[in-house]
């Protein structure tokens, strides 16, 4: 076996975790597939690929085989799963189930941290106890073959479709997940196995979700030399000899930032030269809250904006613009944007 199917096979034969708040399965973004089953592992004669599924894209669709209203206007992510039977000469019957997770996010409804996040590092879930909850509020999944057999040596497709949690607010900013479990019984074998597929993703449009910290955070800011927070920046001295600078946190991770100062006819006129970066992750409200970088004269202008040069004395905006996932750098839609109060250099 290559080590891509050890990976595989560590991860689909796995036991995954129940949470004993909720009843349901422990969401594979804190849990992984379960605990590892090394036992189940060495005498699985099976293969599923993908061994997992991320699910940060999906579609305002209706499955073409369903007929459940329920299902209509909702975010949907269709997968093909490939179940290989490696056994050469034993067939192998498979019933495809689904388990729902509990779902996570970091944010109270009005889009700010979450104090148990804040106070505590504990991080919100949905159902918060056993108290039975709308089926809405909770993942689904429609399977096309729930129930198949596989002869020795062959590959069958499971065509699997998550109905997202349609029931949670996507202003909440939820990250759902659950779990395909395939119970399979070899031919003249008297036992079954469990192997599973876990999935996790984003409750809405990966592509659209802010990427910046909550201005509840009270970031972007600008600091003085000591690191102390300026909060009347008409009053900050912004020039060589002075130490300032710019923070800013990071929810999610960005492959591209950059930094340009605004003029008052609305023009770039040149990026700050410490303000650019690549591949940055996340900040965490609780440690290392935020990324900074210096603000001074020495900006990056020219026709490229490759040649160093130093701003005129004058007022300027400092704008920061940090790429969405999946975004395109060559495109300013997919960025968002955050501009600064006018700044004053000079006297």
């Amino acid at each position: 076996m290559s080590v891509s199917q050890i990976r595989q096979v560590l991860i689909n034969s796995a036991s995954p975790l129940s949470d004993p708040t909720s009843r349901l399965k422990i969401n594979p973004y804190r849990s992984g597939a379960g605990l590892v089953n090394v036992y189940n592992a060495l005498r699985t004669r099976v293969l599923i690929d993908p061994p997992y599924l991320s699910i940060n894209q999906t579609a305002w669709t209706q499955p073409s085989d369903s007929t459940d209203a329920t299902t209509q206007g909702v975010r949907i992510s269709t997968h093909m799963l490939n179940f290989t039977n490696t056994d050469l000469k034993k067939g192998v019957n498979v019933i495809l189930t689904h388990d729902a997770a509990s779902s996570l996010t970091v944010y109270d409804k009005d889009g700010s941290y979450s104090q148990s996040i804040l106070d505590n590092y504990i991080v919100p879930t949905w159902p918060n106890d056993t108290t039975p909850v709308p089926q809405n509020t909770i993942p689904q999944a429609i399977m096309s073959n729930e129930a198949q057999y596989v002869a020795a040596g062959q590959t069958m497709q499971f065509n699997v479709s998550i109905i997202l949690p349609f029931g949670l607010a996507e202003s909440e900013r939820w990250y759902f997940g659950g779990f395909f479990n395939f119970t399979i019984m070899f031919d003249h074998e008297d036992y079954t196995m469990q192997h599973v597929v876990p999935y996790a993703g984003y409750n809405g449009d990966f592509s659209k979700i802010n990427v910046l910290s909550p201005l509840s955070m009270g970031l972007p800011a600008f600091m003085d030399s000591e690191g102390n927070f300026i909060e009347d920046i008409s009053t900050a001295k912004f020039d060589s000899e002075n130490s300032t600078y710019l923070a800013f946190g990071l929810d999610v991770p960005t492959s591209f930032m950059y930094s340009v100062f605004i003029d008052s006819k609305n023009e770039t006129v040149g990026y700050a030269a410490d303000g650019n970066g690549v591949y940055l992750p996340r900040t965490l409200p609780t440690y290392d809250p935020y990324f900074r970088f210096t603000v001074n004269k020495t900006i990056l202008a020219g026709d490229d904006f490759s040649q160093s040069a130093i701003l005129p004395d004058g007022k300027y905006r400092l704008r920061i613009a940090v790429l969405r996932p999946f975004g395109d750098a060559g495109n300013d839609d997919d960025f968002e944007m955050w501009d600064s109060e006018e700044i004053t250099f000079g006297e």
